[in-house]
């Protein structure tokens, strides 16, 4: 195998982390996670591999979220591949769809929410998180890379407060849902996004429930 340094590795191609990922799978056992690390450091690559290897007893969704700039498409994100999931069981998101039509002026198609519904943004996260919730009797588990950056977007284009609630909506839904687990990292860290969004006047601590692991050098 040659050195691919800053390329995608396939999962079987990562070496050296085993016991580093036994160690994640102890934690998402009990509490979400946060993974830190510098650049370059296999964080995108250590968990493609847990997804691809990971529990059959677990539901474990990956998605990159760098390209993502406001909260109703982080939303639209969750609901596309919650509705790819459910679709395997001949099943939607029921109450999503319910809540969208019930929205003046809103005609939906397909897999993309109308412009109308971004005030809404909360209600549907929180909808389409109860329709997965409800078919599932497995631990769930989202790892969402580049998150920090996503809302480090949404904070430029939309404002501190909306990146806040973004992240007490996060922690909310940790705190509801017993079988639901998430799990963050990106390339820019997300302790430097909280630490922008204090000085701002963010008093909430949204990580306080998850474990916080630094990748290790290999």
């Amino acid at each position: 195998m040659r050195a691919n340094p800053g390329g995608q590795l396939d999962p079987s191609e990562v070496l050296g982390r085993d016991d580093f990922i036994r160690r994640l799978w102890r934690i998402l056992k009990r509490q979400s996670l946060v993974l830190s690390a510098e650049r370059r450091m296999g964080k995108t690559s250590v968990i493609k591999k847990m997804v691809d290897e990971g529990p059959e007893d677990m539901l474990l969704i990956y998605h990159d979220l760098e390209g993502i700039q406001t909260p109703l498409e982080f939303v639209e994100v969750i609901f596309r591949d919650v509705e790819n999931h459910l679709s395997r069981f001949r099943r939607n998101a029921q109450r999503t769809r319910r809540f969208l039509e019930q929205m003046e002026g809103a005609s939906f198609m397909g897999l993309k929410f109308p412009k109308i519904a971004a005030p809404h943004w909360k209600g549907l996260l929180n909808k389409t998180l109860e329709d997965l919730m409800d078919h599932q009797n497995h631990t769930v588990i989202f790892f969402w890379d580049e998150l920090p950056l996503m809302l480090y977007k949404i904070h430029q284009s939309e404002g501190e407060q909306v990146a806040m609630e973004i992240l007490d909506a996060l922690r909310s839904l940790r705190q509801m849902h017993t079988g639901l687990r998430m799990v963050f990292t990106g390339s820019i860290g997300l302790h430097n996004i909280l630490s922008s969004l204090k000085q701002a006047g963010y008093a909430n601590a949204p990580t306080s429930d998850m474990g916080i692991e630094e990748v290790p050098p290999l």
